[in-house]
């Protein structure tokens, strides 16, 4: 169920990015660049970046050796900027045979 969620989220933001697009090239592209236009740019673009990603985490198989350091990482990081553990939220795709 997860992943079909994770599928209908990038279809809509895919979808807006199609709609919208004729929109941005004017109000944006044709434009002289001010801050907000090139906050608006790296937001957008952005997000569609880390999800693009996320899809391919989420749909592509990856070793038990590659799943063990992705989860090291995550946890170190989770701890430095925390100080607690994340939830294993790719334990379907690579359980740990602790």
């Amino acid at each position: 169920m997860h992943l079909y969620a994770v599928v209908a989220a990038n279809s809509i933001l895919v979808y807006d990015h199609i709609v919208t697009l004729q929109k941005e090239i004017t109000f944006i592209w044709r434009r002289p660049k001010a801050l907000s236009a090139t906050l608006f740019l790296l937001n957008r673009y952005v997000a569609l970046l880390g999800n693009v990603i996320s899809l391919c985490i989420a749909f592509l198989p990856i070793s038990d050796e590659l799943c063990e350091i992705h989860v090291i990482q995550t946890i170190a990081l989770s701890f430095a900027n925390n100080h607690h553990l994340p939830r294993a939220r790719n334990a379907r795709l690579c359980p740990l045979r602790l």
